[in-house]
């Protein structure tokens, strides 16, 4: 998108207007000039993250009109973040539209200044063996979401079962 100060102090943008960019309150890209809506206030927006993990990203940088990470109310930002090796995007303490697992989160400006943290988890390996006749338990699927295959988030319930050999039984489970 392009936006232009005019003689009269007012702004106008066209082009793009993925995230409100044209600051015209909607969503719908303009091929003609649009006018900016100014509000009164700019809310800011700190970003914070917890774990092993990239600092928090956020697009876009603030609303036009605003100074940087400084927003209008309602105005749609995109949080992204990238978690270390073998760890994972475990949540976010705003209130954002998010997937576990997931490295993207949506976040409508509320009407007030407001901190997005995401809280990065690691990924832990599942080791399953067994004594005795018969196979090594199975897991009822290979991953948390957002973890490497036989990796697994804090917390998550894993379904296994065991099948022992003919004429064998399950006598008892152990672990961790």
């Amino acid at each position: 998108h392009v936006c232009g100060l005019l003689t009269d102090g007012r702004i106008a943008c066209w082009g793009s207007n993925q995230g409100n960019a044209l600051g015209d309150g909607t969503n719908l890209n303009s091929v003609n000039p649009t006018f900016v809506r100014r509000s009164s206030t700019c809310f800011a927006l700190t970003l914070d993250a917890t774990g092993n993990g990239a600092f928090p990203q956020v697009s876009p940088d603030n609303t036009i009109g605003c100074p940087f990470h400084h927003y209008t109310v309602g105005t749609q930002l995109t949080l992204s973040a990238v978690p270390a090796t073998q760890h994972r995007v475990n949540g976010w303490t705003a209130p954002v539209a998010f997937q576990a697992g997931g490295t993207l989160a949506m976040l409508s400006m509320p009407n007030a200044d407001t901190t997005a943290t995401v809280a990065y988890a690691a990924c832990r390996v599942l080791t399953r063996t067994h004594t005795g006749n018969g196979g090594n338990p199975t897991v009822s699927f290979n991953n948390s979401a957002g973890c490497a295959g036989g990796r697994y988030a804090p917390g998550e319930v894993i379904q296994m079962a065991a099948t022992p050999s003919l004429n064998q039984r399950v006598q008892a489970w152990s672990g961790t």
